[in-house]
């Protein structure tokens, strides 16, 4: 009843990387359940995304990898729970500035925690990457990381965040969710779902690595997670995978698009595509299921036939 709701809005969620993909799919998960909510997005950024919830919440500019500055953040706020979304390397056009992927990943992480202590936190929810596993091939638990198979910086950067999370036990309530191959409306242009939906819309040639796996999984099953993570008891630095718990190659999604889109597209296994090292798998989503009660809602044609409906509409 209404001192629910009362209860709901005095609770805080801070949200890091609001302006991202995930991020503001999480924002918008906390506005519609009624949570006060503090959407942090770096210094000059536009956060196109949170358009539409702009007047529901609360935005903030801030560096992030400034300890003195996030601890006055945080201070000032005082959120009951931190949802720590920001990252930078994800997206092979940001790959090139490792400055920004090894020291802004790992400050930005350890700005937050520090400043974390000083506050009554009820929850900080980390967030790792699906390439922590490396080239290691099939349905993957959480505790298959090898340091000694890393993809690239950005895979080992987030392997070390994740460390240091844990190493957090005992002085803050901390849990890292570890999102698997996320796409929906609103992602980036360059990934792959995005790219082969114009493609499929226009009628123009697909080109495809071939034999690649993926694990897709909806973005508001993934954002659904982050609230459920918050939510949980357990917080003792447990990583949790958030996927479908299902292998497709790219190929596979490729001509689902095609079909939903009644194109005439042609789809091409081209090896040119093909990466020195790329990520080959799936994930075990027991830990998930049994800490958060969560599972994917979405089949992946429902989450397509959502994403396509968006990109029409943002075409024309």
């Amino acid at each position: 009843g209404d001192v629910k709701v009362k209860q709901l809005m005095k609770e805080k969620y801070l949200v890091t990387g609001a302006g991202g993909f995930i991020g503001s799919w999480v924002v918008k998960e906390l506005v519609s359940r009624g949570f006060y909510t503090i959407a942090v997005i770096k210094p000059g950024s536009k956060a196109e995304r949170l358009r539409d919830v702009s007047t529901k919440i609360k935005l903030v500019e801030a560096n992030l990898i400034d300890p003195s500055a996030t601890k006055k953040l945080l201070k000032r706020v005082k959120p009951d729970y931190i949802l720590h979304l920001a990252t930078f390397g994800v997206y092979s056009y940001e790959q090139k500035d490792e400055d920004k992927i090894i020291l802004g990943n790992y400050k930005m992480l350890a700005s937050l925690l520090d400043a974390a202590k000083s506050i009554r936190l009820k929850k900080f929810v980390n967030t790792g990457s699906v390439f922590e596993y490396g080239t290691t091939y099939g349905k993957v638990k959480e505790d298959q990381v090898d340091i000694a198979n890393v993809l690239n910086k950005y895979s080992a950067t987030k392997m070390a965040t994740t460390a240091l999370a844990s190493a957090y036990v005992g002085e803050i309530p901390i849990l890292t969710l570890r999102p698997f191959t996320n796409y929906g409306p609103m992602e980036d242009s360059s990934r792959f779902i995005f790219t082969v939906i114009k493609k499929s819309l226009q009628g123009e040639e697909i080109r495809v690595a071939p034999n690649i796996n993926r694990d897709f999984v909806y973005v508001k099953d993934v954002a659904r997670a982050y609230l459920l993570a918050s939510r949980v008891g357990h917080s003792d630095g447990e990583v949790i995978n958030i996927g479908s718990g299902v292998r497709h190659t790219l190929t596979e999604v490729a001509r689902e698009i095609v079909k939903l889109t009644k194109s005439k597209s042609e789809i091409i296994e081209d090896e040119v595509f093909l990466r020195p090292k790329d990520s080959r798998c799936w994930a075990d989503i027991t830990r998930a299921n049994k800490l958060l009660r969560w599972k994917p809602k979405y089949t992946r044609i429902n989450g397509l036939k959502e994403t396509i409906s968006w990109l029409k509409k943002d075409l024309h």
